[in-house]
């Protein structure tokens, strides 16, 4: 089987150029926690999932450009009106993030090595 290889991402339906390697998240699944009941020889399990942590996570960084700035900070006032997806260069499998909100201040860094990480919180990633 071949590793997952992020190569393509979008944001809002446009292309974006990200550092290669970089594209990480969370499915969103959330937390679990397992305890044990018992009567009498009788042992059993109870799961329960903490939904304040049912969220998905994706990052991912960019080489810093003119227009870095000024795309990251629109997608910052489209609060939770964008969509990223992810795309599998193997299978063509994507990863769906709607309602995707930039959690953080993005710092952007300059000069010839500048980069510019970017973290959204979204509902739970759509496997397509």
């Amino acid at each position: 089987m071949s590793a997952l290889n992020i190569v393509q991402i979008t944001v809002n339906n446009e292309p974006v150029g990200i550092k290669p390697n970089s594209f990480k998240f969370k499915a969103g699944v959330g937390d679990r926690t397992v305890r044990t009941k018992m009567s009498g020889n009788n042992i059993d399990t109870v799961v329960s999932t903490d939904v304040e942590t049912s969220k998905a996570m994706c990052s991912f960084t960019l080489l810093t450009e003119a227009d870095t700035a000024p795309t990251v900070i629109q997608w910052q006032d489209n609060l939770d009106a964008n969509v990223v997806v992810g795309q599998d260069s193997v299978t063509g499998k994507t990863y769906t993030f709607n309602k995707a909100i930039i959690i953080s201040d993005p710092e952007f860094g300059t000069g010839v090595d500048g980069e510019t990480e970017v973290e959204f919180e979204s509902t739970r990633v759509i496997v397509g």
